[in-house]
């Protein structure tokens, strides 16, 4: 049995839920230093459009794009073809560092 103390849940995590039509997003939080709106949106269009060809999102993919950019961490549950790649492919481009993605 480990002695480590339990660490308390991190309230900024995400759930999207939903068909491939549309997916709902639950327990989004904006964390505190989130960066400006207008920079984020205009470097994830760009982005969207240079890398993947594509004018919009599906569903709940923006929102849940925008909280992981802000530094938020989520859980999302779509099913194939609902367009979950593009939630981890693209703040992945966007920030710096190492993405972790855990799929099953």
């Amino acid at each position: 049995m480990s002695s480590r103390p339990k660490r308390a849940l991190d309230k900024s995590h995400c759930v999207a839920r939903g068909n491939s039509k549309r997916a709902t997003l639950t327990g989004h939080r904006k964390p505190a230093s989130a960066p400006r709106v207008s920079d984020t949106s205009a470097k994830i269009f760009s982005t969207l459009s240079s890398v993947f060809g594509l004018t919009a999102f599906r569903g709940a993919q923006e929102d849940i794009i925008r909280h992981v950019i802000e530094g938020g961490s989520c859980m999302v549950l779509m099913p194939t073809g609902g367009g979950k790649s593009l939630c981890y492919q693209l703040p992945a481009l966007l920030r710096e560092g190492c993405g972790i993605v855990v799929s099953r």
